[in-house]
């Protein structure tokens, strides 16, 4: 009772209380990152989209996991070793697209932010800095060969190039059981993906939207699995947890 009393005069003069611990620490200040722990332990994780730190939230909660990473910035490749190690993943330094071709990009002051697609809007972070070359190619080229083993989870965070990579890597999306997939909910990148079209192809690969991981703006990172995968009926919600 002295809480509620606490909270309506406070609320009055305009302050609020917030639980402290709300935060994860396993995780930081991205909330929806715990829901990755009720997902089963995976033998292989895809990584598209490394950035130049890494993907520290999957390396905290799939440490076990047999990673292969892909981005064309050598900084993510020392990301990743610094992270991993030199023998626990496999890294690939290339671009991913629909088709193999040599393509000039621009760095941004973020490397994380940089994308091949030329942006209808910008920060600070992103704007151009730098030009380099890489090679492009299709994820299920750039896979041929190496074994993924399930259960396995595809990760893909490349500034707008989300839906290129799942159309040149179909098989690579039959092969996993998960999905993370950071997506603009406007057009944020000239010639890129309306939303809807993603939605759409992943249905047709059996793949559903299944927890949102995080939101901003006119972004939201999603975390899909196949339509028929028994955790979507025994996930609880409206629990203390959740």
């Amino acid at each position: 009772m002295i809480k509620i009393i606490l909270q309506s005069l406070l609320g009055k003069i305009g302050f609020q209380i917030v639980r402290t611990g709300s935060v994860n620490k396993k995780y930081g200040p991205t909330p929806g990152y715990y829901r990755l722990d009720k997902l089963p332990p995976l033998s292989t994780v895809v990584d598209v989209g490394v950035g130049h730190q890494g993907s520290p939230f999957l390396y905290t909660r799939f440490s076990e996991a047999n990673f292969i990473s892909i981005d064309p910035l050598h900084e993510a490749e020392q990301a990743v070793q610094k992270r991993l190690g030199s023998s626990k993943g496999h890294f690939i330094q290339a671009a991913v697209g629909t088709k193999r071709q040599l393509i000039e990009f621009q760095v941004s002051e973020t490397p994380s932010r940089t994308s091949l697609f030329e942006r209808t809007q910008h920060d600070h972070n992103s704007l151009p800095m730098e030009t380099r070359q890489a090679q492009m190619d299709c994820l299920d080229s750039l896979l041929q060969g190496i074994e993924i083993k399930r259960p396995a989870l595809l990760k893909v965070d490349i500034e707008g190039g989300e839906l290129d990579c799942l159309q040149g890597g179909k098989e690579t999306v039959d092969a996993v059981d998960y999905i993370i997939l950071e997506l603009q909910l406007t057009r944020n990148f000239r010639g890129s993906y309306r939303f809807s079209e993603v939605i759409a192809f992943m249905a047709q690969r059996q793949f559903e939207p299944f927890q949102v991981l995080k939101a901003g703006n006119n972004t939201i990172e999603l975390l899909f699995s196949q339509a028929d995968d028994p955790i979507r009926e025994t996930w609880a919600y409206g629990t203390t947890e959740e």
